[in-house]
């Protein structure tokens, strides 16, 4: 069986030409005046363009916000310093099963 290591870096790898391939398209495109970035447009273009990232940020902001209002709180502690109810949890070292005789 391979090792896991091998198996992770093989992926990554996949990853990047998928990545580099999206931008080298990006590029040909841009040079071909396919894609249009802000600054082509006109300066009237470009207000109307930067209003509408303006309204759409500002809705998703408020969207985030009520989201955030209707998510419970998380169950359990929610302070760290609160005390915890019942018997304190022995580390695994210590249980009984993983003590080690000593002769």
């Amino acid at each position: 069986m391979a090792h896991r290591g091998a198996y992770v870096y093989s992926h990554v790898v996949k990853i990047v030409v998928v990545i580099v391939r999206f931008l080298q398209r990006w590029h040909t495109r841009r040079q071909q005046k396919k894609v249009k970035v802000i600054a082509d447009l006109t300066e009237r273009e470009q207000r109307s363009i930067r209003k509408k990232w303006q309204s759409s940020k500002a809705e998703y902001r408020k969207l985030q916000k009520t989201r955030e209002n209707d998510t419970p709180p998380v169950s359990g502690l929610s302070n760290p310093t609160e005390k915890r109810r019942g018997r304190p949890r022995v580390p695994y070292r210590f249980q009984k099963h993983t003590r080690r005789l000593i002769n």
